[in-house]
């Protein structure tokens, strides 16, 4: 396997089963960060994205798992949920503890990490900033 090549864990390496993702917890925890309620989300996800949940079908989403009306979302429903949340599904599915979608935007992405690779290879500060200087000059055209 070449250096630069990623291995997937093996079945018996992971961790996590159905029994114990954060799902759940994640969907209950980004809803109350985003100071909405049940009721406020089966709206939006109607009106916005045109998905018709039940109140008790997303109480279900962040019930535990001892709950007898515990439920799992779909892909497709977990998918709309994480675009209404503006969060990323490795949150959501517990890969990642950063709940914030990452930026979009291009000079976000250079000047505001710490770490900003082109081709592999590790970009300085003097870099970094050059490529904004002329990102600037190629969006005045």
């Amino acid at each position: 396997m070449p250096a630069t090549a990623k291995r997937f864990p093996k079945e018996a390496d992971m961790k996590r089963t159905k029994f114990n993702l954060t799902i759940n917890d994640r969907l209950k925890k980004v809803r109350h960060h985003r100071n909405l309620s049940l009721r406020k989300v089966v709206e939006l996800l109607k009106n916005e994205h045109g998905l018709e949940l039940a109140t008790s079908t997303l109480q279900g989403y962040e019930a535990s798992e001892s709950n007898q009306n515990h439920r799992y979302p779909s892909s497709y429903v977990l998918l709309t949920l994480a675009n209404l949340y503006n969060c990323s599904l490795d949150f959501i599915y517990g890969l990642s503890d950063e709940m914030e979608r990452p930026s979009q935007d291009v000079f976000d992405n250079v000047l505001l990490r710490d770490t900003v690779l082109w081709k592999g290879q590790k970009m300085t500060d003097a870099q970094k900033a050059m490529l904004v200087e002329k990102g600037d000059t190629i969006m005045k055209i």
